[in-house]
């Protein structure tokens, strides 16, 4: 090399970086391997399965309950919601906002019945434990909404 400035941007640090030199007052030389900021990672939530869903809890007329996650890429979010309050006009609604990508499928009991598919909003007037399959996200965060 015949300049000291031509290490100014060359590769450093096996290729992940490139160098910044500066110069500063009375002759002095800073040379800097500079890397770039990492990409966060971003890691699926609550990335469960029905055997382990996240438990709603119990619901009763006029009380809701949100749930937010995020889905990526082939995970998955498991939710648990029980109502027993039959008497309440509007039944159980369930609604999911935040990710176009997102659906849910809605089985009518914990251990099996009626299921319900690809949707992104569910209603039911019939009382009784809801497990609820969140899917197909590719990262944004998403929000189950569960209303009596």
């Amino acid at each position: 090399m015949s300049s000291l400035d031509q290490l100014n941007g060359i590769p450093c640090n096996s290729g992940a970086g490139t160098t910044q030199l500066s110069y500063g007052s009375g002759g002095a030389v800073t040379l800097t391997c500079a890397t770039p900021t990492p990409t966060p990672t971003i890691n699926p939530t609550p990335n469960n399965n029905a055997a382990n869903p996240v438990n709603v809890g119990d619901l009763n007329c006029g009380n809701s309950a949100t749930e937010q996650g995020v889905n990526i890429n082939g995970s998955n979010a498991w939710y648990q919601v029980t109502f027993t309050d039959t008497l309440c006009p509007s039944g159980l609604t369930i609604t999911l906002s935040g990710n176009t990508g997102d659906v849910f499928d809605v089985q009518t009991s914990a251990s099996g019945g009626t299921l319900t598919t690809g949707v992104t909003n569910f209603t039911e007037t019939n009382g009784g434990t809801y497990l609820v399959h969140v899917y197909g996200g590719g990262g944004a965060n998403f929000q189950l909404l569960f209303s009596l």
